[in-house]
């Protein structure tokens, strides 16, 4: 007999539902990728500031990519009496599904 836990993480392990496409628009992280630096790339104003985009499966959904940035670690810099400050970062956020290539809860912190 299965344990809830064990069908919770039996039904998070399912690959995502067929896509009723010809083909599915963001199959892997490459095509997801180059959504999301469209999207980024079309805000307006955009910032000076350089990001680095990560994309990586949606931990609660198969069906989606997630696409964020964040800022560069920051350049280490040797000698006595340095001190490293980060502070703020920021950035795009959004969902990306695999089927129709849908960009969902877009977000941007400044």
């Amino acid at each position: 007999m299965f344990h809830a836990l064990s069908i919770a993480l039996l039904a998070a392990a399912q690959p995502p539902a067929a896509c009723h496409l010809i083909f599915p628009v963001a199959p892997d992280e490459a095509a997801a990728r180059r959504i999301a630096e469209a999207v980024i790339a079309a805000r307006p104003h955009r910032s000076r500031r350089r990001y680095l985009l990560h994309v990586a499966p949606a931990p609660d959904d198969a069906a989606k990519w997630q696409a964020f940035e964040s800022l560069p670690p920051p350049e280490r810099a040797s000698g006595p009496g340095w001190v490293y400050v980060s502070s703020g970062g920021g950035g795009v956020a959004m969902r990306i599904d695999r089927c129709t290539g849908e960009v969902s809860g877009l977000a941007y912190a400044g």
